[in-house]
């Protein structure tokens, strides 16, 4: 799924996105490059079991923004 991608359904075209952003804790710098990449392939595994994809994933040493696409019929509110 890329970001400008569209999903339909029988009535309707939709392309949902969450951006979600971890910061660690005090925002100390604690996020390496080797440990960024463990996150974006743990972050992928977990939304593929849920049906959802990452887009998008950006770290720094301290923030981590996620881009989620996710299809229509997932409440995120439980995406847990």
């Amino acid at each position: 799924m890329t970001e400008t991608e569209m999903m339909s359904s029988s009535h309707a075209v939709y392309a949902l996105r969450l951006h979600i952003v971890f910061v660690t804790k005090y925002r100390r710098k604690t996020l390496t490059p080797d440990l960024l990449v463990a996150l974006r392939e743990a972050f992928a595994d977990i939304l593929a079991d849920w049906r959802c994809a990452l887009i998008e994933f950006r770290g720094a040493a301290d923030p981590v923004h996620l881009l989620v696409g996710y299809p229509f019929g997932t409440q995120h509110l439980y995406l847990d």
